[in-house]
Order: structure tokens, then sequence, then C-alpha cells
């Protein structure tokens, strides 16, 4: 049934991410590259994001990966918020508005791990 989860619970969240290599300075760095993150309206401002976002972080810093990227919509002001404000988030260098290019969205990241 679509929106359950296991046991007939509904679907609070999930995410979507994968490891990848970013080419910065003709080094290629792992990082973890969240796609997805969604919560359910009804879990929404409980922790639930704030939470998932920190076992993404958990992850990286098991697998000694130093950085945490997403891209977030512009247009998303309370998404933008949640990353830079509550989960310190920046602008990482890979993102258009670092070269003056104008885009509908921003990559953010952050470092987690220190080499």
């Amino acid at each position: 049934e679509e929106g359950v989860a296991g046991g007939g619970r509904p679907l609070l969240g999930f995410s979507h991410f994968r490891f990848e290599r970013d080419n910065e300075d003709d080094k290629f760095d792992p990082i973890l590259y969240v796609y997805e993150i969604h919560v359910s309206d009804a879990a929404r401002r409980s922790g639930l994001g704030k939470r998932l976002m920190t076992i993404m972080e958990l992850i990286a810093v098991r697998y000694k990966i130093r950085r945490v990227v997403l891209t977030v919509f512009k247009s998303n002001i309370s998404a933008m918020q949640f990353y830079l404000n509550k989960m310190k988030y920046g602008v990482d260098h890979s993102s258009p508005s670092k070269y003056g290019e104008e885009t509908d969205y921003e990559i953010l990241s952050k470092v987690v791990c220190k080499k």
C-alpha cells in the first residue's frame, strides 16, 4: 500500500543517497550525495528531518567521507533555512552561484570528516 511502512505504519520520511566522487582541483574525493530527503506533512517540525540528515552525516564519517553534498531549490525557503541555519551547510564550491550563474537551485555541502 502506498505511503505505508512495514507493519502497516505510515511512512513518515526517507532519504536517498549514494557515494560519489567529486572532482575538486583534479583530485577525486569521495562525497556522500543526498539526492532526496522527504518528511511527511504529519512529521514536519518533529526533528525527523534533522535526524535523517544526522544519519547521512554519520554514514559519511563512518566511511571517512569528508563532505555531504545536496541540491536544494532556492524557492524552497524552509529547506534553505533548514540546511543553512539548523544543519550548518554552506554553498558548495561547485554551486553555479559561485560562478555568477543564475539558477533556481543551490548546491550545499558540509565538511563532516577531516582527512
